[in-house]
């Protein structure tokens, strides 16, 4: 009966299936509450990344991986300006229960469509970046009453998190040249990890291309150099220190890529 919330069967770990399989179940199961990701292993051991459902499509994702916060996407973009942003960031240290969607909703300095639409963007970019996982602990935790969001966007639908993304029944039926050169981004989560998620760090789209990437990059470090935060607080200051080396990091990282691959 659609809308009706049915059995759920999970596996137990991720390597034993594929995330597009875990949310294809989720999505056919119409389930309300939090898909838990929890690796294990090396020194992430301990990192939860949780997805929230809604009669089975993806309402909001927890998690570290993924796209930059959503202040320096509305920067990246034009919606919100610098000295907002700064503004922004001392109101989330001094309230950090209070969310950036909940600050931005009461100010009203961003066009409700503009944010939806970031925030969303966001949403999507995290869901990419989690099927880089190679593996983690599944747990499921019904929620009959999901909490209200700070910004109402639209869910994420089968169109997003299942078309076009790697599937178990994929695996053998065609060889990875195959389906690389059919689909191009297939696999991109799988087989070119840090490329997604030096891309991600910059706010990028896995399908972004160099020119996006110097474009980004120079952006970003025109606006967190630490010569332009000197007056800021002390912890203000870390942060964008923080921040300017992880784009540095992630620009190098994509740069020396482009040349292995030219080579």
């Amino acid at each position: 009966m659609p809308g009706k919330e049915r059995t759920l069967i999970l596996p137990g770990r991720l390597s034993t299936t594929t995330l597009g399989d875990l949310l294809g179940v989720c999505f056919r199961a119409h389930i309300n509450g939090i898909l838990e990701l929890m690796e294990d292993a090396g020194p992430v051991a301990g990192r939860a990344h949780r997805l929230r459902f809604d009669a089975g499509l993806i309402q909001g994702i927890e998690t570290t991986l993924g796209a930059p916060p959503l202040g320096e996407l509305l920067v990246n973009v034009g919606s919100l300006t610098r000295r907002q942003h700064v503004e922004l960031l001392l109101r989330l240290q001094g309230m950090p229960d209070k969310s950036t969607g909940q600050w931005l909703a009461e100010f009203h300095w961003v066009e409700p469509d503009t944010l939806r639409r970031v925030v969303r963007q966001q949403l999507s970019d995290r869901l990419t970046a989690l099927f880089t996982l190679p593996d983690a602990r599944v747990a499921y935790r019904i929620a009959r009453t999901l909490a209200p969001r700070a910004v109402e966007t639209q869910p994420l639908t089968p169109e997003v998190f299942l078309y076009g993304r790697p599937r178990t029944r994929d695996r053998g039926a065609k060889s990875p040249e195959t389906r690389a050169r059919e689909c191009p981004h297939y696999d991109l989560g799988l087989r070119d990890s840090a490329r997604v998620h030096a891309l991600l760090s910059l706010g990028l789209t896995p399908q972004s291309g160099t020119g996006d990437v110097k474009k980004a990059f120079h952006r970003m470090v025109s606006r967190l150099h630490p010569d332009r935060h000197v007056s800021a607080p002390p912890s203000q200051q870390d942060a964008a220190r923080r921040r300017f080396v992880q784009i540095v990091n992630a620009y190098n990282t994509l740069m020396d890529l482009d040349t292995a691959n030219c080579a």
